[in-house]
């Protein structure tokens, strides 16, 4: 139950963070619409870029923590 717990607490920290990224990729692609140089452009198009990768790999994580929670499940259910 205890590695259940903190499977859970740890997918709804990686969550929140998601959409932490999302929001700032929002703002990131707002800000960079209204960007008055190419060079500002640039350094928002490449922050967003970041961001998006580390939502990418965020994700991976959450997929995986949901296997693993999946797994405890079927082992529950199967007496193991």
């Amino acid at each position: 139950m205890e590695k259940l717990s903190k499977l859970l607490d740890e997918h709804k920290r990686i969550s929140r963070t998601i959409e932490y990224d999302g929001c700032l990729m929002s703002e990131q692609r707002r800000l960079r619409a209204n960007a008055e140089t190419d060079d500002d452009r640039e350094a928002y198009f490449n922050s967003i870029l970041r961001l998006q990768e580390e939502s990418d790999r965020n994700e991976r994580k959450c997929d995986l923590i949901e296997q693993s929670i999946i797994k405890l499940f079927e082992e529950a259910t199967n007496g193991n």
